[in-house]
């Protein structure tokens, strides 16, 4: 399945509001880096990529699961659920 940008970071917000490791309302700005803000930890971030697979219906290649590609929501969707330039 895959999603445009906007559902895409409104999923993976969504997410991490529920899975996250910080409880906070408001949950994450998108450009927040998730993992040195206490957003998600190193177990959160494995079922983090598990929950991107499942949205985008595919697993990550492995140029795909850089570390820089899961930093923020910002960087997720830009590095996965973006249309693919030419």
């Amino acid at each position: 399945m895959t999603h445009d940008t906007d559902s895409a970071r409104t999923r993976l917000h969504q997410w991490i509001l529920e899975q996250g490791s910080r409880r906070d309302p408001q949950g994450p700005p998108h450009d927040a880096d998730l993992q040195q803000e206490g957003w998600i930890d190193s177990l959160g971030m494995m079922t983090l990529i598990s929950f991107v697979e499942d949205l985008l219906g595919r697993e990550l290649t492995e140029r795909e699961m850089r570390m820089q590609n899961f930093v923020s929501i910002d960087s997720i969707v830009r590095a996965l659920f973006a249309p693919a330039r030419s």
